[in-house]
């Protein structure tokens, strides 16, 4: 098939896109959704119009069409056809997104450092405004508080600044690695990337978003454990991050909702109220989390206990939560159950389940490699810039805590945008 311009659709395109996609995440689902399916639809042509067969024929377009055909299944299966099917049929345009940011970067040596301009913008426009916002009770356009303790920014109403700034920050530090691994003993480096860390660190904290950060603690963790070298720059993170968390008390909103807030759920978990419904012997079942966690667990894991095999469907959460067999409490109905564990458990049965722990047990396996590896043969696996993604991808991947619709478009993209990089990074060594 002849195209005119192929070079412009297939990749100058494509490549503008996943650019500014940092920024089109932060307007929201509508335009970086759009974005990221017209990626995929011109892979898949360029792909099928070149013979791009390399991007297909590896572990991982394997795995993920594994879980495709399981996300069918269960939808086919599922006691709602057609609401699960609309979201299952055609979740294969995050896994093509992933193979063309591969392809793209192959192809186009400076992306990576256009991508990183971007989030550094980006990054740097939450700062301002989310620090205006939480100083002044609006933004610089205008847009109040949503929550009092909570600073949203340019997300108004959506209160997920926490959640992007989270699961993009390690990305951030890959790039930076891979653009000056030749400087990381340099001062200047060691310092810049303190200042971004605490910088984007207090972003995810005014956000007062408690489960991000964890994760961004969590990730952090992991890449402590398992990064390359770098002893003078872990040793001044961890040397200002005792002196900077005890800063952030001297503020109220902070406090409140950090600080007392986490402790007064703490306390309320050990003694919940007498009408919730899932109490025994005066406890939660999952008593670190919040009573309305613990009830959408608890309908989630009575619909799993009905739909083993298969569950209800992909995103089906929302429709059967309020049905009497599955009812816990005024509390338990929700679009998701706000837990990527529970949620496959609901909604694809032991099949999506297994799947994604043995996703899990692959990932462990090949970190404690690196690991074994660099202790004792002395022999780096993964350079930082790899660490840095698996790291983020860590953090998705981590099921012991609160999360997001694993469905939805917004968190789809995110949980897919560091795929791409760790195929091409590690095809590429």
């Amino acid at each position: 098939m002849y195209i005119k311009n192929k070079f412009f659709l297939f990749n100058t395109l494509p490549s503008f896109f996943i650019m500014i996609l940092p920024f089109l995440l932060i307007t929201g689902p509508f335009l970086s959704d759009l974005a990221i399916s017209l990626i995929a639809f011109l892979f898949l042509i360029n792909s099928l119009n070149n013979k791009l067969y390399k991007y297909y024929n590896n572990i991982y377009f394997k795995f993920f069409l594994f879980f495709f055909i399981i996300l069918l299944t269960c939808s086919l299966l599922s006691p709602s056809i057609s609401t699960s099917l609309k979201s299952s049929i055609f979740y294969i345009r995050f896994f093509l997104f992933s193979l063309c940011f591969w392809y793209l970067l192959e192809h186009d040596n400076f992306l990576i450092k256009k991508i990183f301009y971007v989030f550094a913008i980006c990054f740097l426009a939450l700062f301002i405004d989310g620090s205006y916002q939480f100083f002044f009770g609006e933004n610089i356009f205008g847009i109040k508080l949503y929550h009092h303790l909570r600073v949203s920014s340019f997300f108004g109403s959506e209160l997920i600044m926490g959640s992007y700034v989270n699961n993009f920050s390690f990305v951030f530090f890959g790039f930076f690695f891979f653009l000056y691994n030749k400087k990381i003993n340099n001062f200047l480096f060691n310092f810049f990337f303190v200042i971004i860390f605490f910088v984007l660190f207090l972003l995810i904290v005014i956000s007062g978003e408690r489960t991000s950060i964890f994760l961004f603690f969590l990730t952090f963790c992991y890449f402590l454990i398992f990064s390359n070298s770098l002893k003078n720059l872990k040793i001044s993170i961890i040397v200002f991050l005792i002196p900077f968390i005890f800063a952030l008390s001297f503020s109220e909103k902070i406090k409140d909702r950090i600080y007392t807030g986490t402790y007064n759920l703490i306390k309320q978990n050990e003694a919940p109220s007498e009408k919730n419904k899932n109490i025994k012997n005066n406890k939660l079942f999952f008593p670190f989390f919040s009573i309305q966690h613990n009830d959408h667990y608890l309908s989630a894991y009575k619909m799993f206990l009905n739909n083993k095999i298969f569950g209800v469907g992909p995103k089906n959460f929302r429709i059967f939560c309020n049905d009497y067999k599955y009812y816990v409490s005024d509390l338990s109905c929700s679009t998701h159950p706000h837990n990527k564990l529970f949620q496959l458990m609901a909604e694809t049965g032991l099949l999506g389940t297994l799947f994604f722990i043995f996703v899990n047990f692959v990932f462990i396996f090949y970190s404690i490699k690196h690991l074994f590896m660099k202790l004792i043969k002395n022999c780096i696996l993964y350079n930082n810039f790899q660490i840095c993604l698996f790291a983020s991808i860590f953090g998705s991947l981590f099921f012991f805590s609160p999360s997001g619709n694993i469905f939805n478009n917004w968190m789809s993209i995110i949980y897919f945008y560091p795929l791409g990089l760790i195929m091409w990074s590690t095809n590429k060594t």
